[in-house]
């Protein structure tokens, strides 16, 4: 087959080929027009070089591989193929929507090296199309500017040409072709066999971040390697790159595989990474009688999400660690729900310093709707420093959910593995004060009383957030004033956990469908008795479209 021209007609009639739109090292790819709705598209083959190798019918079949992981792949960043492929002349093709724009590196050629806000947008858009990517369970394995394009009417990102795309196994060693693009391609690459992952992808999206904030090609990882020659930072070439970009291309693009971020979602935390602050504060340690042992400074780092003029949001960040999970059999007043005691590792995160509160709420429910609408004003105990309460799960997935697009961060509700291990602050007692709590301590079923009034719940309050002495991490809170939804689905106990610390998101019995919308709520409320409000104390069985009146909710970024 030569190469088609203008006005060819392919399928029997149904495109006609308008120009070439370019050629890669596997594909060529054509601009087309639907005979009969005049429609713009892009079809894309082999081209001649591939069609004249002996091998051409193994090269087919990684054609329809890339094929068929584009069509399993539907996302605003990944261009979208039509479901229908079809042969012309003995060879496959695939039609996919016509993206009015220009490729990356076209871009910056006619622009010149782009400021770090421009490029830091369109190389998240990208992470956000390989995250999505990779939970298919693929890699793309030729990241590079000529396979992003920009959106004319937008600069929106799409990314192109799955050639190299493959299934992976995370951990295993696996035999993938070594095709790469030099100067983006990582060590791995150059492997016949090794172990592939996310961070391959990482490498590559880290070089184009290079590329297009220096307008410089780095060294390739073979020279690099073989050369033992260091990656010349890529604020030797822009001194206006800020340290953390730097430090996170510099990241991205070590040689060694187990050295760089192991995702992408990691990868790009370190590319938002917040100036952090330190604060110090007072930590309190009780006896089994709720009488004072111990007072000591300590120091936590933070960073403060300003949403508005007025209006902010405290992040402390949380130490990597292991600990276990659940609580002992000698435990007084557990329950059967915290069998299992299991030991969980988990990575360093960032958690809110307080529980959300009804200024905060109030604030991102004006923000753009992402999924559904949301109340402004839940709460039955009014107060825009108490924590908002009467919020369903998905309301607080929503809430998460415009948080992210607010402030390009990825925020979400804690894992019951992370929220135990950051309620518990290194301290392997009921509380994180020790042995027990006192109305001094947390704001608990007992913290309010009136002597001319029944003790009913009814004339106990929420407080405002941080009046109670606060953990060993500078978290305040955490027993008592509001129960806290988790992302997980609940489970009656915790044999077969994970132990990495993730969301557990599979069902524990299918059998009736509302199984799958049951979720976990931790740390007890205003009106919880003390055994409620342990560290290891789990609510259960709580629908994500179900709430009460102590129901509010904490971050993870």
């Amino acid at each position: 087959m030569s190469q088609w021209k203008s006005g060819q007609l392919l399928k029997g009639g149904k495109y006609s080929i308008e120009q070439l739109l370019g050629c890669g090292g596997f594909g060529v790819t054509y601009r087309a027009k639907e005979s009969v709705s005049g429609k713009l598209v892009a079809i894309k083959t082999l081209n001649l070089y591939q069609q004249f190798k002996p091998n051409f019918s193994q090269i087919q079949e990684k054609f329809l591989n890339e094929a068929l992981c584009l069509a399993r792949c539907h996302h605003p960043h990944i261009v979208e193929v039509y479901p229908q492929l079809f042969q012309e002349d003995g060879v496959w093709c695939m039609v996919m929507d016509y993206v009015e724009g220009q490729d990356l590196a076209s871009y910056c050629q006619s622009q010149g090296r782009l400021s770090e806000a421009e490029a830091l947008e369109i190389i998240k858009q990208v992470g956000e199309a390989l995250i999505y990517v990779h939970q298919q369970g693929f890699l793309h394995r030729d990241i590079k500017p000529k396979n992003i394009l920009l959106r004319q009417d937008s600069l929106s990102v799409v990314l192109i040409d799955f050639g190299l795309a493959r299934e992976f196994i995370p951990g295993e060693e696996q035999s993938l072709t070594n095709w790469g693009t030099e100067c983006f391609a990582p060590i791995e690459q150059y492997e016949r066999r090794g172990n592939f992952g996310a961070y391959t992808d990482v490498y590559a999206l880290a070089a184009t971040l290079y590329f297009v904030l220096t307008g410089e090609l780095p060294y390739s990882a073979t020279i690099r390697q073989q050369g033992n020659i260091p990656l010349v930072p890529p604020k030797h070439h822009n001194p206006q790159i800020s340290d953390r970009v730097n430090n996170a291309i510099l990241k991205g693009m070590e040689l060694e595989p187990q050295n760089r971020p192991q995702t992408v979602q990691e990868w790009l935390m370190l590319l938002s990474s917040p100036q952090l602050s330190v604060f110090e504060f007072e930590v309190i340690t009780v006896d089994a009688k709720g009488e004072i042992i111990n007072r000591c400074y300590q120091d936590a780092q933070y960073f403060v999400e300003a949403l508005d003029d007025e209006i902010s949001l405290e992040m402390i960040a949380i130490p990597g660690g292991e600990f276990l999970m659940g609580s002992p059999e000698t435990e007084a007043e557990r329950r059967d729900t915290e069998n299992f005691q299991h030991s969980v590792k988990l990575s360093s995160f960032y958690l809110g310093k307080y529980p959300i509160t009804q200024a905060q709420w109030q604030f991102v429910t004006t923000l753009p709707e992402v999924n559904q609408s949301l109340n402004p004003n839940p709460s039955s105990l009014k107060g825009k420093n108490r924590p908002v309460e009467q919020i369903y799960w998905n309301d607080a997935v929503e809430f998460c959910a415009r948080l992210s697009q607010k402030t390009g961060r990825m925020y979400r509700l804690p894992s019951e593995a992370e929220w135990e291990y950051a309620c518990r602050a290194g301290t392997t007692t009921p509380f994180y004060f020790g042995e027990t709590i006192t109305p001094e301590l947390a704001n608990f079923n007992g913290s309010f009383t009136y002597a001319d009034a029944p003790k009913s719940i009814y004339h106990r309050q929420s407080t405002d957030v941080g009046s109670f002495p606060p953990n060993a991490f500078g978290l305040y809170d955490m027993h008592g004033n509001v129960w806290e939804w988790c992302a997980d689905l609940w489970h009656s106990n915790y044999r077969g956990a994970p132990s990495d610390g993730r969301v557990w998101n599979s069902a524990e019995n299918n059998q009736f469908g509302f199984m799958s919308r049951f979720r976990v709520l931790r740390g007890g409320s205003w009106v919880s008795r003390p055994k409620q409000c342990r560290c290891a104390s789990r609510l259960n069985g709580n629908l994500d479209d179900w709430s009460l009146f102590n129901f509010g909710l904490r971050v993870v970024c």
